[in-house]
């Protein structure tokens, strides 16, 4: 680095600057086997966390599931007992029962065969689907 130095003592004859360096502080070195000690304990304390939560998310859950009653609407076919296979079918029933109250109301002369005969179908289909048509 060519500088004009502010002190002559410090600068040689080109004019240049010497400059010291400083001392630098250790660095404390870390070894694998202390970074996986930590990352143990962590984990320890994370997992001892859990259990006792879980100890009492469950007992609250058992809780639940004993007070929990529930009034069926339908009239489930003795092969769906999953509940997503009751929804898909609750959905696909709704739809059905759409469908006849739309035809139903495409037909305006209420005392047609047309309509007496959707009619008698959409009650029947009430009755066979629904607990209390």
């Amino acid at each position: 680095m060519n500088t004009k130095a502010k002190n002559p003592e410090k600068a040689n004859e080109e004019g240049t600057v010497i400059v010291k360096a400083k001392k630098r502080t250790p660095i404390n070195k870390v070894t694998k086997a202390t970074v996986q000690e930590q990352k143990k304990s962590v984990k320890s304390k994370q997992t001892a966390e859990k259990k006792t939560t879980d100890d009492k998310n469950i007992k609250d859950t058992v809780k639940t599931i004993v007070t929990q009653e529930r009034d069926l609407f339908y009239k489930y076919p003795e092969d769906i007992d999953n509940p997503l296979d009751r929804k898909k079918w609750r959905q696909a029933t709704r739809n059905k029962m759409r469908a006849f109250e739309r035809n139903l109301s495409k037909v305006e002369d209420t005392e047609s065969k047309e309509y007496r005969k959707l009619d008698k179908e959409y009650k029947a289909y009430r009755k066979e689907v629904l607990m209390v048509p």
